[in-house]
């Protein structure tokens, strides 16, 4: 179960971030534009916050988990009871990062409509 996890985390490590971080860019650069036309810009600058702010939350809440389930120099082994737990504790602090974006971008459609 472990390896499974580990291998999802080591893939969406390697692609999460830099998504979550060039969307972010790309609403603060609509955001951007908006303002300098004197169009309204503040829905795009809160998706940008909001798409930005999965990195964040996954340092602060979610990388200890990480850190207990990812081997470090030697091999490490977990009971089948700890590795769930923290499956599922992951789970649950996942959907939470998985739900920000989703605001973000309610956040940039909300925009459009003004």
């Amino acid at each position: 179960m472990v390896r499974q996890w580990r291998f999802q985390f080591l893939r969406g490590q390697s692609i999460i971030p830099g998504v979550a971080v060039l969307n972010a860019i790309n609403y603060w650069t609509i955001a951007y534009l908006c303002w300098s036309r004197s169009l309204e810009w503040r829905g795009f600058a809160a998706a940008g916050l909001s798409t930005f702010f999965q990195v964040p939350y996954t340092l602060t809440f979610i990388m200890e988990t990480n850190k207990q389930m990812l081997p470090e120099g030697k091999e490490k082994t977990l009971s089948e009871d700890s590795a769930r737990s923290l499956i599922k504790k992951w789970g649950d602090l996942n959907i939470a990062r998985a739900v920000v974006p989703i605001i973000g971008t309610g956040l940039a459609l909300w925009n459009f409509c003004l």
